[in-house]
């Protein structure tokens, strides 16, 4: 009886918190099932950042990325400003010296004397009059720095291509960071193709045993990518990007979104392309030329398996359903549903990677008929290609068979490869896309929500409720749980859930807008206030 009594308090609190929440501006969902189960018949919320890491699964990089702990920087930075200067690359640049000290790479006559210019050549490299230091790959890394950070672009080549010049073993410590700031150099100078030829050459040079302090061949991938882009090589960058992301460097989720040809941009983000400003100033002509630019690239991006990929689940995350189009506005905005699935059809392609998304992406355009070709033409074994066969099941009235298939699907989602962290691949932002805290539900409470709508249809009262549970779907799973269920079949759920400790809440009262808010027990009072969603710095207890 002690586990009904907890989670009848847990769930009580909930709704207390949920329900007080409207009053106050909160925007999340409330009920998956509700108005008669559309959410169950229309398509679930795809994530950008979740297709793009599943996606990144298929890469698999030697490289090893370095993450500071005391700076989000590893190198020195393409800025003016001299106080941006890294301190990781300050420590790895001591720490290297040491090193090539303690080997007798080099041998200056005085070391603790060389130690003492070396440390300030750094703490003054971008000075007009850089400090003597003992010559060597060091000094002829700083020079280049100096040269750099003060826009001598002429000065920093040459002085890293002398540093290259080196017999090979008196450049063991800065061969890779020579290599990579003068791909950082092309990129500034608008030699982009020079640009991908070093960060090629910064990979090769760590393989061959060179140092890399600052893990700059794995940083090399996210450059080389950039400099692709530049070149409109956009399917030469999509792999390097993707790499990035597998390396675990989230800024990659963003730069695949320059790759898409017919994005739109979203006002406060970086867009990679002409602003929401800019494009209201064109006139009809200009958007039509934009827009006959926009189909070339998209025709061009169905002969690559990757950049095909890419569309498809950007329009996924992106685009609304038609229902959703305003046939009475005169600037109505484009179906890319549709058309990306007609520029696939006119492509005659005769093998389709994931061709359960592009079952999705004509299912969310009402194309039932055309989901079913697809989810046909695809392996048929993905948690996707499982959720899709269970609406189309559903649609044609085949409960038992899309329950079933929906079970799988989830059990997929959740321990199948795809969808589940891996290492280097930020676990937090794959569990935020789960089951997030916001206005959309999320990819896991969408499926867990299908599942449930499915067990409840046919009855099967007490497994819903648990789909539900499972699936953070919290309002559904308290309306089964006090208006479905028996207290017996209730008591049994509850008495046969693991011996654990329930999450310790607190209800407290925000100073700012008086509302009780619901906050896991901390050491510090200090949590977000999720009512007015601002960060108080005190609560009264209650």
């Amino acid at each position: 009886m002690s586990h009904f009594a907890k989670l009848l308090a847990a769930v009580g609190a909930t709704l207390c918190f949920l329900g007080r929440l409207h009053a106050t501006g909160y925007y999340g969902p409330d009920f998956y099932l509700e108005e008669g189960g559309k959410n169950v018949d229309g398509s679930p919320e795809f994530y950008w950042g979740l297709e793009v890491r599943r996606l990144a699964k298929e890469f698999h990089p030697s490289e090893k990325r370095v993450v500071s702990e005391k700076a989000e920087q590893k190198s020195d930075e393409e800025t003016s400003d001299n106080s941006n200067l890294s301190q990781a690359t300050e420590d790895a640049d001591l720490k290297d010296f040491d090193a090539a000290l303690k080997e007798g790479r080099i041998k200056p006559p005085d070391p603790t004397k060389a130690k003492e210019q070396h440390k300030l050549a750094r703490e003054t490299i971008t000075s007009t009059s850089p400090t003597a230091e003992f010559d060597s790959e060091f000094a002829d890394y700083h020079r280049g720095a100096g040269a750099f950070l003060n826009k001598n672009w002429d000065e920093a080549r040459k002085a890293w291509e002398d540093l290259l010049k080196r017999p090979e073993q008196d450049r063991h410590y800065r061969t890779v960071w020579a290599a990579f700031m003068l791909g950082k150099l092309g990129l500034k100078t608008n030699d982009y193709q020079s640009a991908s030829q070093w960060f090629q050459r910064t990979r090769e040079f760590a393989k061959n045993g060179f140092a890399d302090s600052l893990g700059l061949a794995a940083e090399s991938y996210g450059w080389e990518g950039r400099a692709e882009w530049k070149q409109e090589h956009p399917e030469k960058a999509a792999p390097l990007f993707l790499t990035q992301l597998a390396l675990g460097d989230p800024s990659a989720v963003v730069s695949l979104k320059a790759l898409i040809p017919d994005r739109e941009p979203v006002g406060g983000l970086l867009n990679y392309g002409p602003e929401a400003d800019e494009r209201s100033s064109w006139n009809d002509e200009q958007k039509k030329e934009e827009e006959q630019k926009e189909i070339s690239k998209l025709r061009s991006a169905t002969q690559d398996p990757l950049l095909r990929q890419l569309v498809t689940v950007h329009i996924l995350a992106t685009a609304s359903s038609p229902d959703l189009y305003s046939s009475d506005s005169e600037a109505a905005p484009v179906n890319r549903c549709a058309r990306w699935l007609n520029i696939i059809k006119q492509a005659n392609l005769s093998r389709i990677e994931d061709a359960e998304y592009l079952g999705w992406v004509a299912y969310n355009n009402g194309d039932y008929k055309g989901a079913a070709h697809w989810l046909e033409l695809s392996k048929g074994d993905s948690g996707a290609a499982l959720w899709l066969q269970a609406k189309l099941q559903r649609r044609a009235g085949k409960l038992a068979e899309a329950a079933k298939t929906m079970a799988q699907a989830v059990e997929l989602l959740r321990s199948g490869p795809a969808y589940t962290p891996s290492a280097g691949i930020d676990e937090k932002w794959t569990e935020y896309d789960y089951f997030p805290e916001g206005p959309n539900w999320g990819w896991g409470q969408s499926a867990h929500g299908d599942l449930g709508g499915l067990r409840l249809a046919r009855g099967d009262f007490v497994q819903a409720f648990d789909t539900l549970f499972k699936g953070h779907l919290w309002n559904d799973a308290a309306f089964v749980a006090e208006r479905v269920l028996t207290t017996k079949e209730l008591k049994q759920y509850v008495d046969a859930l693991p011996n654990a400790e329930p999450p310790k809440v607190i209800i407290g009262r925000c100073d700012i807008c008086s509302d009780d808010v619901l906050f896991e027990k901390i050491d510090t009072p200090t949590p977000k206030n999720i009512c007015c969603r601002r960060t108080i710095k005190s609560w009264k207890s209650m």
